[in-house]
Protein backbone atom coordinates (compact mmCIF):
# COMPACT_ATOMS: atom_id res chain seq x y z
CA UNK A 1 0.00 0.00 0.00
CA UNK A 2 2.66 2.04 0.74
CA UNK A 3 4.05 2.15 -2.87
CA UNK A 4 0.51 3.13 -3.85
CA UNK A 5 0.45 6.13 -1.89
CA UNK A 6 3.79 7.67 -3.54
CA UNK A 7 2.60 6.78 -6.88
CA UNK A 8 -0.90 7.37 -6.88
CA UNK A 9 -0.69 10.95 -4.70
CA UNK A 10 -2.86 13.46 -5.40
CA UNK A 11 -2.34 16.65 -3.24
CA UNK A 12 -5.62 18.32 -2.39
CA UNK A 13 -4.62 21.71 -4.05
CA UNK A 14 -5.27 19.95 -7.38
CA UNK A 15 -8.91 19.22 -6.32
CA UNK A 16 -9.92 22.85 -5.14
CA UNK A 17 -11.15 26.32 -6.58
CA UNK A 18 -9.51 29.62 -4.87
CA UNK A 19 -11.84 29.54 -2.92
CA UNK A 20 -11.31 26.35 -1.61
CA UNK A 21 -14.38 24.27 -2.02
CA UNK A 22 -14.39 20.63 -3.80
CA UNK A 23 -14.49 20.57 -7.49
CA UNK A 24 -16.74 17.35 -8.29
CA UNK A 25 -15.43 16.81 -11.06
CA UNK A 26 -11.70 17.19 -10.43
CA UNK A 27 -12.17 13.93 -8.27
CA UNK A 28 -14.67 12.28 -10.88
CA UNK A 29 -11.52 12.72 -13.62
CA UNK A 30 -8.92 11.57 -10.97
CA UNK A 31 -11.30 8.57 -9.98
CA UNK A 32 -11.57 7.65 -13.48
CA UNK A 33 -7.66 7.15 -13.89
CA UNK A 34 -6.58 5.61 -10.35
CA UNK A 35 -8.43 2.63 -8.77
CA UNK A 36 -7.82 4.30 -5.41
CA UNK A 37 -8.49 8.32 -4.80
CA UNK A 38 -5.58 9.03 -2.85
CA UNK A 39 -5.31 12.67 -1.53
CA UNK A 40 -2.28 14.54 -0.24
CA UNK A 41 -2.83 16.87 2.78
CA UNK A 42 0.20 15.22 4.62
CA UNK A 43 1.87 18.85 3.49
CA UNK A 44 -1.01 20.77 5.36
CA UNK A 45 -2.03 18.89 8.34
CA UNK A 46 -3.28 22.28 9.81
CA UNK A 47 -6.46 23.07 11.90
CA UNK A 48 -8.31 19.36 11.01
CA UNK A 49 -7.91 20.27 7.66
CA UNK A 50 -7.83 16.09 6.48
CA UNK A 51 -10.75 15.54 8.80
CA UNK A 52 -12.99 18.87 6.85
CA UNK A 53 -12.06 17.15 3.55
CA UNK A 54 -13.57 14.37 4.95
CA UNK A 55 -16.18 15.81 5.69
CA UNK A 56 -16.64 17.59 2.37
CA UNK A 57 -16.39 14.67 0.40
CA UNK A 58 -19.45 13.37 2.11
CA UNK A 59 -21.64 16.03 1.41
CA UNK A 60 -20.88 15.39 -2.40
CA UNK A 61 -21.98 12.00 -1.85
CA UNK A 62 -18.66 10.64 -3.27
CA UNK A 63 -18.83 6.65 -3.62
CA UNK A 64 -15.78 5.81 -4.95
CA UNK A 65 -12.91 4.62 -2.84
CA UNK A 66 -10.73 7.00 -1.48
CA UNK A 67 -8.20 7.47 1.09
CA UNK A 68 -7.03 10.75 2.79
CA UNK A 69 -3.01 11.43 4.12
CA UNK A 70 -2.62 13.50 6.82
CA UNK A 71 0.36 14.37 9.16
CA UNK A 72 -1.07 14.87 12.11
CA UNK A 73 -0.16 11.84 14.62
CA UNK A 74 -3.12 12.12 16.33
CA UNK A 75 -4.87 9.95 13.34
CA UNK A 76 -2.77 7.20 13.94
CA UNK A 77 -5.23 6.08 16.25
CA UNK A 78 -7.43 4.71 13.54
CA UNK A 79 -10.67 5.86 14.26
CA UNK A 80 -11.85 6.83 10.91
CA UNK A 81 -10.22 4.24 8.47
CA UNK A 82 -10.24 7.06 5.56
CA UNK A 83 -7.94 8.94 6.75
CA UNK A 84 -3.93 7.68 7.47
CA UNK A 85 -1.11 9.46 8.80
CA UNK A 86 1.86 9.44 6.28
CA UNK A 87 4.81 10.79 7.35
CA UNK A 88 5.46 13.56 4.74
CA UNK A 89 8.27 15.80 6.53
CA UNK A 90 10.36 12.26 7.77
CA UNK A 91 10.37 10.51 4.34
CA UNK A 92 11.27 14.08 2.53
CA UNK A 93 14.06 14.86 4.62
CA UNK A 94 15.32 11.02 4.60
CA UNK A 95 15.06 11.05 0.61
CA UNK A 96 16.49 14.05 0.28
CA UNK A 97 19.92 14.09 3.06
CA UNK A 98 22.38 11.17 2.89
CA UNK A 99 23.69 10.93 6.35
CA UNK A 100 27.16 12.59 7.25
CA UNK A 101 28.30 11.21 11.05
CA UNK A 102 31.34 12.93 10.69
CA UNK A 103 29.71 16.33 11.14
CA UNK A 104 28.44 15.03 13.98
CA UNK A 105 31.59 14.18 16.29
CA UNK A 106 33.81 16.50 14.54
CA UNK A 107 33.45 20.26 15.67
CA UNK A 108 33.39 20.12 19.66
CA UNK A 109 34.80 24.18 19.61
CA UNK A 110 31.11 26.38 18.47
CA UNK A 111 30.88 29.57 18.11
CA UNK A 112 27.22 30.14 19.28
CA UNK A 113 25.30 27.49 22.24
CA UNK A 114 21.92 28.00 20.81
CA UNK A 115 20.63 28.72 17.17
CA UNK A 116 17.03 29.81 16.25
CA UNK A 117 16.19 30.15 12.47
CA UNK A 118 12.77 31.66 11.60
CA UNK A 119 11.22 32.57 8.26
CA UNK A 120 7.35 32.15 7.75
CA UNK A 121 5.66 34.96 10.21
CA UNK A 122 3.86 32.75 11.99
CA UNK A 123 2.19 34.02 15.43
CA UNK A 124 4.84 32.21 18.05
CA UNK A 125 7.61 33.24 16.17
CA UNK A 126 6.61 36.45 16.30
CA UNK A 127 6.29 36.36 19.68
CA UNK A 128 9.31 34.05 20.55
CA UNK A 129 11.52 37.16 18.57
CA UNK A 130 9.98 39.83 20.77
CA UNK A 131 10.34 38.44 23.64
CA UNK A 132 13.97 36.85 23.04
CA UNK A 133 15.78 40.20 21.96
CA UNK A 134 14.63 41.68 24.95
CA UNK A 135 16.76 38.67 27.14
CA UNK A 136 20.57 39.21 28.26
CA UNK A 137 21.46 36.57 26.22
CA UNK A 138 19.86 37.05 22.62
CA UNK A 139 23.18 38.57 21.21
CA UNK A 140 24.58 35.16 22.16
CA UNK A 141 22.36 33.05 20.02
CA UNK A 142 22.44 33.09 16.17
CA UNK A 143 19.36 33.49 15.26
CA UNK A 144 17.28 34.38 12.12
CA UNK A 145 13.87 36.11 11.23
CA UNK A 146 12.90 37.10 7.46
CA UNK A 147 10.76 38.66 5.65
CA UNK A 148 8.87 36.67 2.56
CA UNK A 149 10.66 36.05 -0.84
CA UNK A 150 8.97 38.13 -3.65
CA UNK A 151 6.75 35.42 -4.71
CA UNK A 152 5.09 34.62 -1.45
CA UNK A 153 2.79 37.10 0.89
CA UNK A 154 4.88 39.71 2.07
CA UNK A 155 2.38 40.91 5.51
CA UNK A 156 3.01 38.97 8.35
CA UNK A 157 -0.52 37.73 10.31
CA UNK A 158 -2.61 40.99 12.06
CA UNK A 159 -5.54 38.95 12.93
CA UNK A 160 -4.17 36.03 15.41
CA UNK A 161 -3.58 36.04 19.25
CA UNK A 162 -0.38 37.46 21.23
CA UNK A 163 0.31 37.33 24.58
CA UNK A 164 0.14 41.09 24.47
CA UNK A 165 -1.18 43.11 22.11
CA UNK A 166 1.98 45.31 21.82
CA UNK A 167 4.08 42.17 20.08
CA UNK A 168 2.68 42.11 17.06
CA UNK A 169 2.90 46.17 16.61
CA UNK A 170 6.31 46.08 18.15
CA UNK A 171 6.72 43.18 15.44
CA UNK A 172 5.39 44.92 12.52
CA UNK A 173 7.51 48.59 13.37
CA UNK A 174 10.47 45.85 12.61
CA UNK A 175 9.35 43.75 10.67
CA UNK A 176 10.21 46.36 7.28
CA UNK A 177 13.80 46.05 8.21
CA UNK A 178 14.06 42.30 8.08
CA UNK A 179 16.38 40.58 5.00
CA UNK A 180 14.38 38.58 2.61
CA UNK A 181 16.26 35.17 2.77
CA UNK A 182 18.16 34.39 -0.51
CA UNK A 183 19.55 30.84 0.10
CA UNK A 184 17.70 28.11 1.87
CA UNK A 185 18.79 26.48 5.29
CA UNK A 186 20.81 23.52 4.01
CA UNK A 187 21.08 21.70 7.54
CA UNK A 188 24.80 20.02 6.21
CA UNK A 189 26.45 23.30 5.55
CA UNK A 190 24.41 26.04 7.63
CA UNK A 191 26.43 27.47 10.87
CA UNK A 192 22.88 26.49 12.80
CA UNK A 193 23.53 23.09 12.51
CA UNK A 194 27.41 22.78 11.98
CA UNK A 195 28.59 25.61 14.61
CA UNK A 196 26.00 26.18 16.92
CA UNK A 197 25.39 23.21 20.22
CA UNK A 198 21.69 23.63 20.54
CA UNK A 199 18.87 24.01 17.85
CA UNK A 200 15.83 25.89 19.15
CA UNK A 201 13.24 24.97 16.73
CA UNK A 202 10.02 27.21 16.29
CA UNK A 203 7.83 24.61 14.40
CA UNK A 204 4.77 25.41 12.01
CA UNK A 205 1.88 24.43 14.77
CA UNK A 206 1.69 25.05 18.36
CA UNK A 207 -2.09 24.23 17.94
CA UNK A 208 -2.90 22.24 21.47
CA UNK A 209 -5.35 20.09 18.91
CA UNK A 210 -2.58 18.39 16.83
CA UNK A 211 0.52 16.68 16.81
CA UNK A 212 2.41 17.85 13.84
CA UNK A 213 6.12 17.34 13.32
CA UNK A 214 7.99 19.21 10.19
CA UNK A 215 11.28 18.37 8.88
CA UNK A 216 12.04 21.25 11.11
CA UNK A 217 12.18 19.32 14.32
CA UNK A 218 14.07 16.08 12.89
CA UNK A 219 17.48 18.12 11.36
CA UNK A 220 18.62 18.74 14.78
CA UNK A 221 18.88 15.27 15.81
CA UNK A 222 19.90 14.50 12.29
CA UNK A 223 23.06 17.62 12.75
CA UNK A 224 23.85 15.79 15.93
CA UNK A 225 23.06 18.71 17.76
CA UNK A 226 20.69 19.63 21.38
CA UNK A 227 17.42 20.04 20.06
CA UNK A 228 14.39 22.32 21.96
CA UNK A 229 11.36 22.76 20.40
CA UNK A 230 8.66 25.34 20.34
CA UNK A 231 5.81 23.28 18.88
CA UNK A 232 2.61 21.19 19.74
CA UNK A 233 1.99 19.88 23.05
CA UNK A 234 4.13 16.35 23.13
CA UNK A 235 6.46 16.80 20.12
CA UNK A 236 8.83 15.67 22.44
CA UNK A 237 7.45 12.81 24.12
CA UNK A 238 6.88 11.31 20.84
CA UNK A 239 10.54 12.05 19.30
CA UNK A 240 11.75 10.14 22.29
CA UNK A 241 9.01 7.21 22.15
CA UNK A 242 10.24 6.35 18.23
CA UNK A 243 13.47 5.75 19.99
CA UNK A 244 15.34 9.63 19.71
CA UNK A 245 17.27 10.54 22.47
CA UNK A 246 16.53 13.86 24.03
CA UNK A 247 18.95 14.43 26.55
CA UNK A 248 16.74 14.45 29.20
CA UNK A 249 19.84 14.57 31.67
CA UNK A 250 20.92 17.88 30.51
CA UNK A 251 17.71 19.41 29.00
CA UNK A 252 14.46 19.86 31.27
CA UNK A 253 11.68 19.33 28.77
CA UNK A 254 8.70 19.34 31.20
CA UNK A 255 7.49 22.79 28.91
CA UNK A 256 6.53 19.74 26.21
CA UNK A 257 3.43 19.00 28.45
CA UNK A 258 2.21 22.57 28.53
CA UNK A 259 -0.85 23.60 26.40
CA UNK A 260 -1.02 27.11 26.69
CA UNK A 261 1.74 27.82 23.90
CA UNK A 262 2.56 31.16 25.48
CA UNK A 263 3.29 29.76 28.98
CA UNK A 264 5.58 27.43 26.52
CA UNK A 265 7.25 29.86 25.18
CA UNK A 266 7.83 31.49 28.57
CA UNK A 267 9.44 27.80 29.59
CA UNK A 268 11.57 27.62 27.12
CA UNK A 269 13.01 31.13 27.34
CA UNK A 270 13.59 30.36 31.24
CA UNK A 271 15.39 26.57 30.09
CA UNK A 272 17.72 28.70 27.50
CA UNK A 273 18.64 31.07 29.96
CA UNK A 274 20.00 27.90 32.54
CA UNK A 275 21.58 26.40 29.71
CA UNK A 276 23.84 28.63 28.95
CA UNK A 277 25.65 28.26 32.31
CA UNK A 278 26.67 25.11 30.61
CA UNK A 279 30.09 24.11 29.46
CA UNK A 280 28.40 22.82 26.43
CA UNK A 281 32.02 21.99 24.48
CA UNK A 282 32.45 19.54 27.22
CA UNK A 283 29.15 17.95 27.12
CA UNK A 284 29.76 17.95 23.07
CA UNK A 285 32.52 15.29 24.17
CA UNK A 286 30.81 13.59 26.54
CA UNK A 287 27.75 12.84 24.32
CA UNK A 288 29.51 12.57 20.70
CA UNK A 289 28.09 8.87 20.49
CA UNK A 290 24.34 9.42 21.97
CA UNK A 291 24.54 12.53 18.81
CA UNK A 292 25.85 9.81 16.65
CA UNK A 293 23.06 7.01 17.50
CA UNK A 294 20.57 10.04 16.95
CA UNK A 295 21.48 10.27 13.44
CA UNK A 296 22.04 6.51 12.61
CA UNK A 297 18.81 6.10 14.25
CA UNK A 298 16.73 8.27 11.71
CA UNK A 299 17.93 5.96 9.08
CA UNK A 300 17.49 3.12 10.64
CA UNK A 301 15.10 0.52 8.97
CA UNK A 302 13.52 0.52 12.81
CA UNK A 303 12.62 3.76 12.57
CA UNK A 304 11.15 3.25 8.96
CA UNK A 305 9.19 0.81 10.05
CA UNK A 306 7.61 1.87 12.70
CA UNK A 307 6.25 5.15 10.87
CA UNK A 308 4.95 3.55 8.03
CA UNK A 309 3.77 0.37 9.18
CA UNK A 310 0.44 1.03 9.84
CA UNK A 311 0.21 2.16 5.75
CA UNK A 312 1.94 -1.27 4.18
CA UNK A 313 -0.20 -3.97 2.77
CA UNK A 314 -1.13 -6.64 4.86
Amino acid sequence: MLKEFFSNKIHINDLVDGRFCIQKDLLDNHTKQNQLLVIDCSGDPYNGLAHWFYNEILKLEYHSDFLILTSDLNDLSGQNDKIKYYPYCFLLLKKDHAPHPTTVVQNPTRHHKISCLNYRSRPHRIENFIKARKTPWFDQMLFSFHKFCANEEKQPPTGSSFADENILTEFLEIHPTLPVRADGDNFTFHPAYTNTYINFVTETSVNPNELFISEKSFKPLLAGQFGIWLGTPGLVSYLRSIGFDVFDDYIDHKYDNEPDWHVRLDMIHRQIEQLLDLDFEKIFIATSSRRLYNQQHFYSDALYQSLTNHLQEK
